[in-house]
């Protein structure tokens, strides 16, 4: 699964275009059936309008429009909640908005609980981080509760390099198994 791709898919990939939170929920459950490892690094939607329009939503006078949402399917805990193979790996990105970097942990530490993934990239966000950039810095939580750090701090440098980091987490966690 894929959005807001700019170049096409590589060779031997295979896409299934969506359009919604709900879409996404639906193709990743398909998906992860026969996977060993899944990696859920897009941000879809966490809430979507209760009601929809097909036609414009014209001014009437000075009044505003006011608008409901509903929430959408949180779609990481539903691949935990229905994983059938123990040695799955599920991993999940957060990106969030820390006071520091013990409250960036403190955050991941619940949501890591809250999706019940097996393990879980950490991103601070904010002016000029991780969007756009071609540096980045990460915290990989693990279920197992640990942090994954180098010394003090989180690991920083090249996307790529750092995605080779969490694939070899990925990896170590699965062969725990």
């Amino acid at each position: 699964m894929a959005a807001n791709v700019v170049d096409g898919p590589p060779a031997a990939v295979e896409v299934e275009p969506v359009t919604s939170t709900a879409d996404l929920a639906a193709a990743m459950t398909r998906a992860a059936k026969s996977a060993d490892l899944v990696v859920m690094a897009a941000a879809p939607a966490d809430f979507t309008p209760a009601t929809t329009s097909d036609t414009k939503i014209k001014k009437s006078g000075g009044a505003g429009v006011e608008l409901s949402l509903v929430q959408t399917p949180d779609v990481l805990a539903g691949l935990a909640k229905s994983r059938e193979d123990p040695r799955q790996v599920l991993i999940g990105f957060a990106a969030e908005t820390p006071r520091d970097g013990a409250d960036l942990v403190a955050l991941g530490r619940a949501k890591l609980a809250r999706k019940k993934c097996d393990l879980l990239v950490l991103n601070a966000v904010g002016r000029d981080l991780v969007f756009g950039s071609e540096d980045n810095e990460i915290t990989l939580l693990t279920a197992r509760g640990d942090q994954e750090a180098v010394a003090d701090g989180p690991y920083a440098g090249p996307k790529d390099a750092l995605a080779h980091r969490i694939w070899n987490a990925a990896l170590a966690v699965r062969a725990a198994r």
